[in-house]
């Protein structure tokens, strides 16, 4: 298996959410409290992820160049517009589509943003997060495994209307990082 189809498979969890370290579920560290009130932070999270997305990519493994990926997004609105599923797809240059599904809400009690993943690498996924600002999300350090061994991510969005970006640094067991970052906007007819 090349490096890039390996890779791809870790990047494909880079978004939202998805996120590039295979991680299995274990105990998440966030950071501070939003600045914004329950009711602003449900609003700000459909809103940030509801629709349909094209972004670009780039995914710097660890110890090699970076590359180009695409991403096509389509997130709804469900649970009585208190949260959206997205479904998507990522596109590398000459590597198979790979793809995954999430739920993103907002939990009032405890006060933060779930992200939570699967992909078609059995890949399983579940940030909390904190709105900083209404354009800022905090995920903070994810820890997990990837090929059973441990992983820590870093997880940043941003949202503004029309437009979504993310950045992911995960880092290995041997010290290694792979960095994803990802922006864009709504794809036309969306």
């Amino acid at each position: 298996m090349s490096s890039h189809v390996l890779l791809g498979s870790v990047v494909l969890t880079s978004f939202i959410v998805l996120t590039g370290c295979g991680a299995t579920p274990a105990p998440v560290h966030t950071t501070g409290a939003s600045s914004l009130a329950p009711s602003e932070q449900l609003a700000a999270t459909v809103a940030a992820f509801d629709g349909k997305w094209s972004l670009d990519a780039k995914v710097t493994p660890p110890g090699e160049a970076p590359f180009s990926a695409k991403l096509d997004v389509d997130c709804q609105k469900v649970t009585g517009e208190r949260s959206v599923r997205c479904t998507y797809l990522m596109h590398i240059p000459g590597q198979p589509d790979g793809g995954g599904a999430m739920l993103v809400g907002y939990d009032a009690f405890a006060g933060k943003v779930h992200f939570m993943m699967m992909n078609s690498d059995d890949e399983i996924h579940d940030h909390a997060c904190t709105w900083k600002d209404r354009n800022n999300l905090d995920c903070g350090v994810y820890e997990g495994s990837s090929g059973g061994k441990k992983v820590s991510e870093e997880l940043h969005l941003t949202s503004s209307p029309g437009n979504l970006g993310f950045r992911s640094s995960c880092k290995f067991a041997d010290g290694s990082v792979l960095q994803f970052e990802a922006s864009g906007g709504h794809r036309s007819g969306s």
